[in-house]
């Protein structure tokens, strides 16, 4: 096979795995564009890292230098083009690169068995047997991606401390054995059985490790769970101690109420006719009851708006509420917990304006009910936190409350939405209606 075939040759295969590593990380976390800018980008990253190992195949005697160079190439694309987590975007090159590595090096070893020759001439002498190297790589490479890749779960809820040991410790591995291999191939070592066992206990250690990841993600999940169940009961508590607020100063409004009665009552008595009238008319303008016209279908729905209303009024934020008639078929004390997480947020969030406004409109439409919430923001908040990030420093607590939102929306399955128009962030959460849910069902 003359020299420019071969250069063909290492060109396709070279192309074939790239076009697998690309595919496969791409359809693992997602595209952020659509249309033809999608497949021009995966077509270009493609060639841009068949070009790029073609190249610079001259400048080392082994592909795993360049492999880790192609590696950094690829988090690149997948941080500026991808969806999803930032851990998982270097995570997956490195297991993709370790798994070529383990498979060229333990293929190397068995045709240099099966044919008598050292792996040095696997590796360089352009003959049948390395062209039956490529073939088998890059059909065992596939094998193992199209049958067991997509097996992987991409929603673990790890932290990032046990994120970052995974990858820690896979990129050691994959650096240690690539320097490894590249000393024994440079001087021309063979690569025996007891390196053989050091790569396959490499490989079985980041295999554990991938093993183990279901079992840490639940229990992170059960944590969650856990804290999502204390905030639920710490806004219960809380809704109860702002329903007795509101009821001791109902207390203090109906005494001065009945005092006030007295008072006319007495006037009357005294034909004081005028006076009594006057009297009234100051009482009118003053409007007692201004603060606890709140409308709402439930009583506690009711207590947490009041509740709300009042913290507004306090730090001198126009509360607008507007409901209809209609009453969902939802629990209350979902109900309760996504209009408190979501008023807080709310408050939070206009504190800071010139002019801090919240509007809450809660509404029944065809099967769903309606809960529209807008507040003035003094920067843009989808700009800067499109994930919507909690940027408290406790975030083990913080943040907490959108959790809590997003696990109602799920059980309800339901659908949410988030914009900024007009100085304002805006948040829509439909609630699927209608239906009678199961009280077991785990929010």
């Amino acid at each position: 096979m003359s020299l420019v075939m071969w250069d063909v040759t290492e060109f396709i295969a070279s192309l074939a795995e790239n076009i697998i590593i690309i595919d496969f990380y791409s359809k693992f976390h997602g595209m952020k564009y659509s249309g033809v800018k999608n497949i021009l980008m995966s077509v270009f990253i493609v060639f841009f890292l068949t070009l790029f190992s073609m190249l610079t195949e001259n400048y080392t005697y082994f592909s795993g230098m360049t492999a880790l160079i192609s590696v950094g190439i690829i988090i690149v694309y997948g941080i500026i083009f991808l969806e999803g987590k930032l851990f998982t975007k270097v995570l997956v090159p490195l297991l993709l690169f370790f798994v070529i590595f383990v498979i060229n090096v333990l293929l190397g070893l068995a045709l240099s068995r099966a044919f008598q020759r050292s792996q040095t001439e696997i590796y360089f002498v352009q003959d049948y047997v390395r062209f039956l190297g490529i073939v088998l790589s890059k059909l065992i490479f596939y094998a193992l991606i199209r049958f067991t890749g997509f097996k992987l779960r991409k929603e673990f809820q790890l932290s990032r401390s046990e994120w970052g040991m995974i990858i820690y410790v896979s990129f050691s591995l994959l650096l240690i054995n690539t320097f490894m291999i590249e000393y024994f191939v440079n001087n021309g070592i063979d690569f025996n059985e007891i390196n053989a066992v050091i790569l396959v206990l490499s490989a079985g250690i980041i295999v554990f490790m991938l093993t183990m990841l279901p079992v840490f993600s639940e229990r992170n999940k059960e944590n969650a769970m856990i804290k999502f169940m204390d905030m639920k009961i710490e806004t219960q508590k809380k809704q109860i101690d702002e329903v007795v607020t509101v009821q001791k100063k109902m207390q203090i409004i109906s005494h001065d109420i009945n005092n006030h009665l007295i008072c006319i009552q007495k006037m009357i008595d005294d034909k004081k006719y005028g006076d009594a009238r006057d009297y009234i008319a100051k009482l009118t303008s003053v409007s007692l009851f201004s603060s606890y016209s709140i409308p709402s279908y439930d009583a506690a729905v009711q207590a947490v708006l009041t509740a709300k209303y009042e913290v507004c009024m306090s730090k001198g934020i126009e509360f607008i509420i507007k409901t209809d008639n209609h009453v969902p078929e939802i629990e209350n004390t979902d109900i309760c917990i996504l209009l408190s997480n979501l008023i807080d947020n709310a408050i939070e969030a206009c504190a800071e304006t010139d002019k801090p406004e919240i509007t809450l409109n809660m509404s029944g439409q065809n099967n769903y009910y309606c809960i529209l919430i807008e507040n003035t923001v003094k920067y843009e908040v989808l700009k800067n936190n499109p994930h919507l990030f909690t940027t408290k420093n406790d975030k083990s607590v913080h943040g907490i409350g959108t959790k809590s939102i997003s696990e109602i929306i799920n059980k309800y399955h339901s659908m949410s939405e988030y914009y900024e128009e007009s100085g304002k962030f805006a948040v829509n959460i439909m609630l699927l209606d209608g239906i009678k849910w199961n009280a077991d069902v785990s929010v």
